[in-house]
């Protein structure tokens, strides 16, 4: 067990978002800040500053010496999941949009994030996206996934989590959308 929550590590994989939600309401808190906080940004990214853009499967590192980079982005997520990693004490930051994660394309992410720690280092994790759709689509992507972080020998601190129904916008049609499409 590699996920922690507050110092908690969790017994077991989370099942779903709700599970999480409802054993962790601080992330559910969290979630509401990020949803208020994205509502009142233009939808779309800023490509006029010097940005890295990531589409699904694939994912960038900025190391705290890029001084030229101002932005990682990614947007379209969908059922989509965007995680952000963070290595606080080197200040590196990676971005990833997934739809699917296997432990090797975990550790080529962390390994790029501390290669001289190895997995001494613990990592902040934010996972963000993966809407609740009415089909079911972004759960059955989103399990595996949470599994995958989950059994990865790294240790993962799990800061931010705006998933599931917090990322979902019932209001603005029939159909549920994505609160967030961009990040």
């Amino acid at each position: 067990m590699v996920l922690y929550v507050s110092g908690t590590p969790l017994s077991e994989a989370p099942p779903c978002p709700s599970s999480l939600y409802q054993q962790f309401p601080g992330l559910r808190e969290g979630a509401s800040r990020l949803v208020r906080q994205m509502a009142g940004a233009a939808r779309g990214a800023d490509y006029n500053r010097v940005s890295l853009y990531v589409t699904t499967r694939e994912f960038a590192t900025a190391r705290s010496s890029d001084s030229r980079l101002e932005m990682l982005a990614t947007d379209s997520l969908a059922n989509n999941l965007a995680i952000v990693l963070r290595n606080n004490s080197t200040g590196h930051t990676l971005l990833a949009q997934v739809d699917r994660l296997t432990s090797s394309d975990v550790d080529a992410m962390t390994s790029s994030l501390s290669p001289q720690h190895g997995f001494s280092s613990p990592l902040s994790l934010s996972l963000v996206g993966s809407y609740q759709d009415r089909a079911g689509v972004s759960l059955s992507l989103l399990a595996p996934i949470l599994s995958t972080l989950h059994h990865h020998p790294h240790h993962l601190d799990l800061e931010v989590v705006c998933i599931g129904d917090m990322a979902t916008d019932r209001k603005s049609t029939r159909l549920n959308s994505s609160h967030l499409c961009n990040l």
